[in-house]
């Protein structure tokens, strides 16, 4: 086998291959990218044993068709830091199992996978049975995923926690949502009507769609009883285990605002304030810090041991001042999540200044973010529980 490609190209191919190659496996094939030359064509295969994932170059040259293995993540590595504008992939040795990479400058060989056969996968070319646009989907998939449960994770035993993104469309509305069993992110739109859709992707798999579908206008879905197929034109083929548990009913889970307290504020200020204050808070396991709204502003602080702060942000507000406790790396993660200019954070007073029930967070154009405070009372026993060892100390140097 030998064929001559774009080395750019082909770091991209490896670079979305390796996003599939698990990080630790007993099988030592399975850290290993197919490569299938044929006239005319080259494609590349890479599977975990649950997520499969199949692309095809756009820019090659197949001097001689035939079947080789390559390392995933030892040829991105060499393929990236290649000079040459193309690279020459060739089986080599006496059974054909190194393969060789050259640029024309440096020239390598990889050892083959000492006789592991790469598992048979079932990636068809089929019809989609339903298309989406690729912006929609893959546009809001990157607005909510950040909200995920990790699998193995801190949330990831919650009730209702799901390490995936649900897909649903109901005649002309398209919702996109997931939870960590502590917050919920979801994202509508209405797009052309068709048929019902409800389908969890892993996380794992809704992260390389993203990678695969550049260039492709919309992404066909085909379903089958255990796993979903995604097409991205004829460049990429993404395979992905069906959820066994049911999604939670997330419509059912909307939150009256009609008599929240909601401000308007510039999305970017107000995630550098976050940001500043999670160095402060860093060490402690909830990551808490007090909004505090008052005419004019918002104010972001926290304390630990070591250190407290404050940053203010401007918003137009002019009603009665109401705190309510947040984890920071949280409320980060979602407003990193967007690129709207402005945001309208909508808080719900319950007595003594304090807010009680979700924050809702709200980009104006689909998306919603609902996070459940920290406890006011908590936060200040946790605030007076960090100044108290400064007293001590204080105290101590004194006498």
């Amino acid at each position: 086998m030998k064929i001559t490609i774009d080395r750019d190209e082909l770091a991209d191919l490896l670079a979305s291959a390796s996003a599939v190659v698990p990080a630790r496996t007993t099988r030592p094939i399975l850290e290993y990218v197919l490569l299938v030359a044929e006239k005319g064509r080259a494609e590349f295969f890479a599977t975990d044993l649950d997520v499969s994932l199949r692309l095809r170059a756009q820019r090659c040259d197949v001097a001689a068709p035939g079947r080789a293995l390559l390392p995933a993540k030892k040829a991105l590595a060499l393929v990236k830091s290649f000079d040459g504008a193309k690279v020459t992939v060739a089986t080599s040795g006496e059974n054909g199992e190194d393969v060789t990479l050259d640029d024309g400058a440096s020239r390598f060989t990889l050892r083959g996978p000492g006789g592991f056969v790469f598992p048979a996968l079932a990636l068809d070319h089929a019809e989609p049975e339903v298309w989406l646009p690729t912006s929609l989907l893959v546009g809001g998939i990157r607005k909510v995923a950040f909200a995920a449960a990790e699998e193995g994770g801190e949330y990831g035993r919650r009730a209702f926690a799901v390490a995936g993104v649900n897909v649903g469309r109901k005649g002309a509305r398209l919702r996109i949502a997931t939870t960590d069993g502590v917050a919920v992110a979801r994202y509508y739109q209405e797009i052309e009507e068709g048929r019902d859709i409800d389908h969890t992707i892993s996380l794992k798999a809704a992260r390389i769609l993203e990678n695969i579908s550049a260039g492709a206008e919309r992404l066909g879905l085909t379903f089958a009883d255990s796993a979903t197929t995604i097409t991205a034109g004829d460049s990429a083929t993404l395979k992905a285990p069906k959820f066994t548990s049911p999604f939670p009913d997330l419509d059912k889970m909307q939150i009256d605002v009609s008599g929240h307290t909601s401000f308007d504020v510039d999305r970017a200020k107000l995630l550098s304030a976050l940001r500043r204050l999670a160095l402060i808070v860093e060490g402690k396991k909830t990551h808490a810090v007090l909004l505090s709204l008052a005419r004019g502003g918002v104010s972001v602080s926290g304390i630990d041991t070591s250190a407290e702060g404050r940053s203010d942000v401007a918003c137009a507000y002019d009603g009665a001042p109401l705190e309510v406790g947040a984890n920071v790396r949280m409320m980060a993660a979602a407003l990193d999540a967007i690129d709207s200019e402005k945001v309208t954070v909508r808080l719900r007073a319950v007595v003594d200044g304090r807010a009680g029930g979700p924050i809702v967070v709200e980009d104006g154009a689909g998306w919603q973010y609902m996070l459940m405070p920290i406890d006011h009372v908590g936060y200040a026993a946790e605030r007076e529980a960090e100044k108290k060892p400064k007293k001590e100390k204080a105290d101590a140097a004194a006498s």
